[in-house]
């Protein structure tokens, strides 16, 4: 990767960072944002645990965390375009620690503020001299969602994203063994799904409470920003169940269950994971 010359993000991934990041003060929260493998806008939030000894006035990521969040990026290809964290009180400037933290020169590095009740953010590009590091202020780019991106998460599981073409084994009735559907899903209102099946004319419903399992065959342009949003959904709870202020689990818990029903069983073809 390039040295950034400017930092460009969706508008729901500023957005995400800035909620969480106001939920965790007072102490410094920090993480990366990720975009897809070659492309430079970051489309998600990975969050890091701050393992300082001072989290109310530094930031540091455990090393071993780190290389398994590299490894997890590699296999969703993707990467990290930039590194940030917050000030619960001070202005979004660089200081000589977080200078000294920013060592890959690959990688933006955005500073959040919340000194001021609207949150402020700069980005800067670090230049490393022989005793001295320097950081260059760059331009950060808010894009609008997409369509699809800006999209609700389904009131059901993630699977049935609208789109996605899935095989799905139900129970007709009680005492029949499983049929199998093979369709593009239309929608999911949380309680029945209705499908496009092959070969048919007509849009198929089935009550989501007869559903035993689906398997992507292929995965919607919506079905993967839905994957997506529901990973920054699980990063946000498990920062948050780290620390002390839990107010908004429920929400973000009541999501993802909805997402990954226990009594449903989830697979996808490998080639899209």
């Amino acid at each position: 990767m390039s040295v950034p010359g400017s930092l460009t993000m969706t508008a729901s991934t500023m957005q995400n960072m800035i909620r969480m990041c106001r939920l965790q003060r007072p102490q410094e929260s920090c993480g990366f944002i990720v975009a897809e493998k070659g492309s430079s806008l970051g489309v998600r939030v990975h969050w890091m645990r701050n393992v300082s000894e001072k989290p109310i006035t530094t930031f540091k990521m455990h090393p071993e965390e780190v290389r398994l969040a590299y490894a997890d990026f590699d296999l969703a290809a993707e990467e990290p375009v930039a590194m940030f964290h917050s000030h619960p009180t001070s202005e979004p400037i660089m200081s000589d620690t977080d200078l000294r933290m920013a060592a890959d020169t690959s990688l933006a590095y955005l500073v959040l503020s919340f000194a001021e009740p609207k949150p402020k953010a700069r980005a800067y590009q670090v230049q490393h001299f022989i005793g001295n590091s320097v950081p260059i202020e760059i331009p950060i780019s808010v894009q609008a969602n997409s369509m699809m991106q800006a999209m609700t998460l389904p009131a059901g599981p993630w699977a049935l994203a609208e789109g996605n073409y899935v095989r799905i084994s139900y129970q007709r009735t009680t005492n029949r063994p499983l049929s199998t559907n093979v369709a593009h899903v239309i929608d999911c209102d949380g309680d029945v799904v209705r499908l496009n099946p092959d070969k048919k004319m007509a849009a198929k419903q089935i009550p989501l409470a007869r559903i035993r399992s689906i398997h992507v065959l292929r995965e919607s342009l919506r079905g993967k920003a839905v994957r997506s949003e529901l990973r920054s959904y699980a990063g946000e709870a498990k920062t948050l169940l780290a620390g002390s202020d839990v107010m908004a689990l429920p929400s973000l818990l009541e999501a993802l269950h909805k997402a990954f029903p226990s009594n449903i069983e989830i697979t996808m073809e490998p080639a899209i994971r």
